[in-house]
């Protein structure tokens, strides 16, 4: 099936509880999870940054995932957003975020790039910031809730003199941690993830017995449970 009859059967298939409106002026975002639709919308963290975004002011966010070369909203090519933002959970998908980079023509390294601006979160990111950090302009480590907001205005009114905590930059950073009590929940609905048609939500973050072996336990401690 060609891509784009693809997305659109995908599409229809969606239950959306929130949708934000075009309007000029708005600074386009796209925010691609480089791995299936399948695993992406499995994902709960990846939906909620899609839904923080469009909850901002300023911003309009599309998703993308591999291997289509377009955004799933309006069908536009990557390199026509302001900012791109991969969401990495598995290192694997590296490989994926070079391969769509190139299926778009952006330069891959950030030194022969001037737009769009090429950043990257997750937890792939937040274990190791050093695989791919020529290749991005910004990665994000830790959780993204009120980061997102912070980085993305950080860009756009040009406050690059500010140190914002979860930012990684001349190799140094600082985890950020999501201190509000807004509960992580699905907000669209497919049949085409693991969870099919299911309500996701957030019981607790992190973990409380912190084992050294464990990257969740880790990287989100400390332990919270949701009222």
């Amino acid at each position: 099936m060609p891509y784009k009859e693809n997305v659109e059967k995908l599409l229809k298939e969606e239950i959306v509880t929130f949708k934000k409106k075009w309007r000029k002026g708005l600074k386009r975002v796209l925010l691609i999870y480089p791995n299936r639709y399948y695993v992406g919308m499995s994902n709960l963290g990846f939906q909620t940054i899609f839904k923080k975004i469009n909850e901002l002011p300023d911003f309009i966010c599309e998703r993308g995932f591999y291997p289509y070369p377009f955004s799933f909203e309006s069908k536009a090519p990557f390199k026509n957003f302001d900012i791109i933002i991969f969401s990495i959970s598995f290192e694997l998908d590296f490989l994926n975020v070079i391969k769509l980079l190139m299926m778009s023509d952006i330069p891959i390294l950030r030194k022969d790039r001037k737009k769009p601006v090429v950043a990257a979160g997750g937890i792939a990111i937040t274990l190791n910031p050093y695989i791919l950090k020529d290749v991005f302009d910004y990665q994000l480590i830790g959780e993204g809730e009120e980061l997102i907001k912070e980085f993305l205005y950080f860009i756009t009114e040009n406050r690059k003199h500010e140190k914002i905590v979860g930012i990684f930059r001349n190799n140094e950073y600082e985890r950020r941690v999501y201190k509000g009590d807004e509960v992580a929940h699905t907000f669209i609905f497919t049949k085409n993830t693991e969870f099919s048609e299911t309500l996701l939500i957030e019981i607790a973050r992190g973990c409380p017995f912190s084992c050294f072996f464990c990257s969740a336990s880790y990287n989100y401690r400390p332990y919270r449970i949701r009222k």
